[in-house]
């Protein structure tokens, strides 16, 4: 039985995941509204007069259908006092559809660093509380705390785990499918966005490229700051384990 076996899921862990998770729902439902905005906004723009929903209500139709009228009828009506489906500032480049999935990118892809971070910093002090980390390690880590970069390289190389946590195989979608290795290398690039998008976004659209690469961005990088923590929480408890015999 591997190590992996032997061990529970850390209940950190499973929150941590559960959340990611959870800012991945919301990211999928933004970019589905993005994707139909217009056919929403059309949708809206063909809802019947309100003489014309009661005649309609009041006529023998399918319950069913009677049901759907009356829901999309309010829904719709309710999306529009938000001022939804007024398009007019895509005169000046700022298509609705474009910014949902533009800025629910940013957000999302940044909020899931700060995610990660925090998780990983939770695993350690974990490990510090326990006693279970040489002296001088945690000085290091301590003194590094608040340096993203460098506390990073001091668990990247070993010091804390002796090996590092930030290596995993991803799947590959294809007509071959495949694993790809990723490891400390895709994890600073990661980080390296996000703090390009803290520290200025150079316009509306984020980044350069299409809006399908970016959602291919976003899920590549989510896979691999989970696996990552899936690994530190395997080695916390190893680290936990070996101390108390």
């Amino acid at each position: 039985m591997s190590d992996q076996q032997q061990l529970t899921v850390l209940e950190e862990f499973k929150r941590y995941a559960y959340f990611s998770v959870r800012v991945d729902r919301y990211f999928s439902v933004v970019n589905i509204y993005g994707m139909h905005h217009a056919g929403i906004k059309e949708m809206y723009s063909a809802l019947p007069s309100r003489a014309q929903m009661d005649n309609a209500l009041a006529s023998p139709a399918d319950e069913a259908l009677k049901r759907f009228l009356t829901v999309s009828a309010t829904a719709l009506g309710h999306m529009a006092t938000t001022n939804i489906f007024n398009d007019e500032g895509e005169q000046a480049g700022g298509a609705i559809s474009d910014d949902a999935m533009n800025f629910a990118f940013y957000t999302c892809y940044c909020f899931q660093w700060s995610l990660f971070e925090d998780f990983v910093k939770i695993m350690i002090r974990k490990v510090i509380d326990a006693g279970a980390m040489q002296a001088g390690v945690v000085r290091d880590l301590e003194s590094k705390w608040r340096q993203t970069k460098q506390f990073f390289d001091k668990i990247n190389s070993g010091a804390v785990f002796g090996r590092t946590p930030f290596t995993a195989l991803l799947p590959v979608m294809g007509w071959m499918p495949s694993v790809e290795e990723v490891g400390y290398d895709q994890l600073n690039e990661i980080r390296e966005l996000r703090n390009n998008f803290i520290h200025g976004v150079e316009s509306p659209e984020i980044t350069s490229e299409d809006i399908m690469a970016k959602q291919r961005r976003y899920h590549r990088s989510m896979w691999i700051l989970r696996k990552f923590a899936e690994n530190v929480q395997w080695e916390v408890q190893r680290a936990l384990g070996s101390w108390n015999g």
